[in-house]
């Protein structure tokens, strides 16, 4: 048997159509890596368990964000920055909306959020987002508000807040402690915009004609078909000028 090396560990982490694969027997089988895995002994779980075969995949499949491990260690200051695919649905009844009654999904934000909130979707087939609240539910809502309000007053989305977090027995977290919360959510800023050369602009105007595709909200595969995965050098140089501007 082969030893798990690096190589493996960096294509698993790309993996991400594992959850498409595991659906079908014969692609389970031949197309994703199994290995060998047990838990760490820990004082909540300080039993030795035996290891069994798990099939690997993409972690964003379970956490987009590589953000419980953190929680696990007990950090006191987390930032998450959430580089989402899309806006905020303009169209949801956010009027009527209340702490109880938000739906984060029809609402447009992102899942590299709202899951630490106890929100999960059945959207991405095979993931599993359900085990990841570690933060009060009715604690997203008025965070999607500031969101929304900062979207429409053109400044970039940077949000600080304190959380208090809950336990959470799946990924063995006791909760109690309180974070300080720094939010980071890619999302139009027309201030930053505004401040760009009139070239860069004039080709932001083209729209779905022009070198910025979707911008800022770029795909993750075929953004510049037949590239797969790639990016070009100036969708990558804006999206970090505005980075830097947050």
């Amino acid at each position: 048997e082969k030893p798990f090396a690096l190589p493996y560990a960096v294509a698993i982490s790309s993996w991400a159509p594992a959850n498409y694969m595991e659906l079908s027997r014969v692609t389970a089988d031949h197309l994703n890596q199994r290995q060998n895995y047990w838990p760490i002994t820990s004082p909540i779980l300080p039993e030795k368990q035996k290891a069994l075969e798990y099939q690997f995949g993409d972690g964003g499949l379970q956490d987009v964000q590589g953000f419980l491990p953190l929680i696990q260690r007990q950090a006191k200051k987390l930032l998450l920055i959430a580089n989402n695919s899309h806006a905020l649905n303009s169209s949801y009844d956010w009027a009527n909306a209340t702490a109880a009654t938000f739906d984060p999904i029809a609402a447009g934000v992102t899942d590299c959020v709202y899951p630490f909130f106890g929100f999960s979707s059945g959207a991405c087939q095979g993931a599993v987002y359900s085990h990841d609240q570690v933060f009060a539910k009715e604690l997203l809502f008025p965070l999607a508000q500031e969101i929304r309000e900062l979207v429409a007053q053109g400044k970039p989305v940077l949000i600080y807040r304190k959380f208090r977090v809950l336990p959470n027995a799946w990924f063995g977290i006791t909760g109690g402690w309180e974070v300080e919360f720094l939010l980071l959510y890619l999302e139009k800023a027309e201030h930053f915009e505004q401040q760009l050369p009139d070239d860069t602009r004039a080709e932001l105007a083209k729209g779905n004609k022009g070198a910025f595709l979707g911008y800022p909200f770029y795909q993750t595969l075929e953004e510049n078909a037949p590239d797969i995965t790639g990016l070009t050098t100036p969708q990558v140089s804006l999206l970090a000028a505005q980075a830097e501007y947050s």
